[in-house]
């Protein structure tokens, strides 16, 4: 375990060390070919199952010594248990490119975060660049190139965040909403139900409650102000009682 945990050191800071030194050789270097596909394998099965990166030749582009892999386009996002991280790894260029205390994949972007507990989330493209600070309490599910997003702690009421712009695509902060389905996602604001789509149109019910419908995409559960409860599909503007 004390060999390993050496061997991560000097593997994972050599490597960061240099691509943030030199990213303009990294990408330049002719000594690194394209991999058009990758696997992610474990060598063994038992208490220790740690887990690699491997072309589909053969190449070996991470050794077995991390507790995972997800792989998301040219990266893959790694996890060492051995320094409780995760590291950036641009599987075409063979070069660690970030670290951060907590990553993962959310639609086309990968979100970051100062730790699990405190939040201060942010957003990386594909590229792995910074396209949203870490300076969100919450941060929901990407959806096309929009997320739901808060901000206060006392309140932790939600806007709609337009990644590429950074700007908010409400007027006005809600108090609760739903993830997306079917393009659409419900808010909660004053008492009132509203839906908006991915581009920021804003669609207003009569509705005083609404919860995502898991059995159907782009229906929601809602109820009435009389208790009428139903689902409702803000894209056709149909309502079915229950």
């Amino acid at each position: 375990m004390k060999a390993k945990r050496i061997f991560l050191a000097v593997l994972l800071t050599a490597a960061l060390s240099v691509s943030s030194a030199a990213p303009a050789v990294l990408a330049e270097s002719p000594a690194a070919p394209e991999v058009t596909t990758i696997t992610v394998f474990r060598p063994n099965l038992g208490e220790e199952d740690y887990m690699g990166l491997q072309s589909a030749d053969g190449e070996t582009l991470l050794p077995p010594a991390f507790a995972s892999i997800e792989v998301v386009g040219k990266f893959a996002i790694v996890y060492s248990d051995e320094t409780d991280s995760f590291y950036l790894y641009d599987w075409q260029k063979r070069a660690f490119t970030a670290e951060y205390p907590m990553m993962f994949s959310n639609g086309a972007y990968i979100t970051i975060a100062e730790s699990w507990e405190d939040g201060n989330y942010g957003l990386l493209d594909q590229s792995g660049a910074v396209v949203t600070e870490m300076q969100w309490l919450w941060m929901g599910d990407v959806a096309d190139d929009v997320v739901w997003v808060a901000a206060d702690e006392d309140t932790m009421r939600v806007n709609l965040l337009h990644i590429p712009s950074g700007k908010m695509l409400l007027d006005e902060w809600a108090d609760y909403c739903t993830e997306f389905s079917g393009g659409y996602s419900g808010f909660v604001r004053d008492g009132h139900v509203w839906f908006v789509d991915t581009e920021g149109h804003v669609q207003e019910t009569d509705f005083v409650r609404v919860e995502q419908y898991t059995a159907e995409d782009g229906w929601f559960d809602v109820e009435t102000a009389d208790g009428t409860k139903g689902k409702y599909q803000p894209e056709k503007n149909e309502f079915t009682e229950k």
